[in-house]
């Protein structure tokens, strides 16, 4: 909660390029890799804030498994590692790509020493934001607290 500040003052106004938030740990649990206590404890409202400052990715990679989402406009990219074999399941070493154009974002995953055969995309979609997304039901009606009192 100490930090709500700080993001309001470095992505609210921003306009030189995509708003990229980069961070170790996730905000959320990465589908397949089990169990887990290091998400942010407050990641419902870390995660309205950044939809309500128009964040375009969030890159983290803490679980050293690549997965890549949506959450109401705010595009969720993890990693893979380079560096370890510590990994989950069958995933081998791995890191991302990311290409940004004027119009598109594009993730290709790559696994060190396999050259063109270790390429594979892994996500791609466009720099529009996604706008249809809207808190249902009405949060308001069921939050009495003043949610984020920086974004007013």
């Amino acid at each position: 909660r100490e930090h709500y500040g700080w993001l309001d003052s470095e992505f609210r106004g921003w306009d030189r390029g995509p708003r990229i938030l980069m961070i170790h740990h996730h905000i959320l649990a990465v589908p397949g890799t089990g169990r887990d206590v290091n998400n942010l404890r407050d990641a419902g409202d870390v995660m309205a804030i950044l939809r309500e400052l128009k964040v375009d990715m969030v890159l983290s990679g803490h679980r050293h498994v690549p997965y890549v989402w949506s959450i109401s406009g705010v595009r969720i990219v993890h990693s893979g590692t380079v560096s370890t074999m510590r990994v989950r399941g069958t995933m081998p070493p791995s890191y991302n790509v990311i290409e940004i154009d004027e119009d598109s974002v594009n993730i290709t995953l790559h696994q060190p020493g396999k050259g063109e055969e270790g390429k594979e995309p892994l996500a791609s979609f466009s720099r529009t934001p996604v706008t249809t997304s809207e808190f249902y039901p009405d949060f308001e009606r069921f939050v009495l607290y003043d949610r984020l009192p920086f974004l007013k």
